[in-house]
């Protein structure tokens, strides 16, 4: 945000703090601790930070200052959603896709107010529920990455549906999703390497522990 580097670790003894690189002074200022993990950090149009974890959300200022933390939503449909948060996502129009790890996703509509639930049921006939979303990605302005504890899939946030990216990534655990200076997106997994994805192409990387 501005000139300032924003980013949280997380120690031997459980606990998650969340730092601030200050440009002009060079030096890190730890800014929050708390005793749940957080999972990923994002940054709003009005300039909040936004921290997400086990415990919610959590809303911060430039500055570093808590303003909020919500760890229950309400929906446009009235229903209520908690439970540990895998990834969040910022968009041009100031909305915020939650990736949740036991519900799938929901969008915050800034001039809602309000949270709506994305359908989570598979266009592919199968009726299988995607509920374990990890990570997110946006490929373009109608399209992002949903990584799932069942494969990586694409989601159209016009039509509304996902659709398996290919079938070489279904039922992978996906831990995080990241794009390169060179425009590739990188797939990580719990168990299975990583994925490289280049101009169409999939390359498999994996992980062998050392001896």
């Amino acid at each position: 945000v501005g000139d300032d580097l924003y980013l949280f670790t997380s120690d031997e003894q459980g606990e998650s703090h969340f730092f601030r690189w200050k440009s002009k002074g060079k030096n890190w200022k730890k800014l929050y601790t708390d005793t749940r993990i957080f999972t990923s950090i994002s940054s709003l149009q009005d300039g909040r930070i936004l921290l997400s974890g086990e415990g919610g959300l959590y809303y911060f200022d430039p500055s570093g200052r808590l303003l909020d933390k919500q760890s229950v939503f309400y929906t446009e449909e009235g229903r209520t959603v908690s439970g540990k948060i895998g990834d969040l996502l910022s968009d041009q129009q100031g909305g915020l896709w939650i990736a949740f790890n036991n519900y799938g996703l929901l969008y915050y509509n800034p001039y809602r107010i309000r949270f709506n639930h994305m359908p989570n049921t598979l266009d592919l006939g199968s009726g299988k529920k995607i509920d374990n979303v990890c990570a997110l990605l946006m490929l373009n302005e109608k399209e992002m990455l949903a990584g799932t504890m069942h494969g990586l899939y694409v989601y159209n946030r016009v039509e509304r549906t996902l659709r398996l990216f290919a079938p070489e990534l279904s039922g992978i655990f996906v831990l995080s999703l990241s794009r390169d200076l060179d425009g590739d997106i990188w797939v990580s997994t719990i168990d299975s390497g990583c994925y490289r994805i280049s101009k169409g192409k999939i390359r498999h990387y994996e992980i062998r522990p050392e001896g």
